[in-house]
């Protein structure tokens, strides 16, 4: 996908599970398409992956969003993952999911605290957790706290901004009809390339 974005930008869309809810379309090649009809095909096209890979379709499936989503975030997720055709799920929260893999590994005591921030791609998360006495179960200390505009492809904007400030027309000057040009660009931002009805 991101060798397909420099040549053709207007087919790629990236950075739309931070846009689940929202009533403006996500545009690709033209057509409009809800952020999380096309979270549903991403998944479906993992799950199809990795069942080729493993030899037959995953036992279960579980699925992960941020804490700090609502009920109306999640229903949405859950719909996508239905529509997509992949059934039933687990869905955990990031955190949740990250502290049992980290117990997986470490033996913690039950009542243990574990502090867990995940700044991912588009979305960051942070929240305390407490072992309970299950072999993996924990449970949420507290509110959870996140910024659903806050995540790597951020940190890849303001440098791309700041090289803006300073080599000015040397860099708004290039040629951006240059396939050679445009991926040198696109290697600066991380690969990664904002498309969309509107900016997210």
């Amino acid at each position: 996908a991101r060798r397909r974005a420099v040549s053709e930008p207007k087919r790629v869309a990236g950075e739309f599970k931070r846009r689940i809810g929202d009533p403006v379309p996500v545009l690709v090649g033209g057509r409009p398409f809800a952020p999380e009809f096309l979270v549903g095909v991403l998944l479906a096209c993992v799950a199809e992956q990795v069942g080729q890979r493993e030899g037959g379709p995953p036992e279960r499936l579980v699925v992960t969003c941020p804490a700090n989503w609502g009920e109306y975030h999640r229903d949405l997720l859950v719909q996508a993952v239905r529509q997509a055709g992949l059934g039933e799920i687990m869905l955990l929260t990031e955190p949740v999911a990250a502290a049992t893999w980290y117990a997986s590994r470490e033996r913690l005591e039950p009542g243990t605290l574990v502090g867990i921030y995940d700044l991912g791609g588009g979305i960051f998360d942070a929240a305390v957790l407490q072992k309970t006495d299950t072999d993996t179960g924990f449970e949420l200390v507290g509110q959870p706290a996140g910024d659903d505009s806050l995540g790597g492809v951020d940190f890849d904007q303001t440098i791309v901004d700041y090289l803006a400030e300073v080599l000015g027309p040397r860099l708004t000057g290039l040629d951006l009809a240059d396939r050679h040009t445009r991926r040198t660009g696109a290697g600066a931002r991380g690969g990664r390339c904002r498309q969309g009805a509107r900016e997210p």
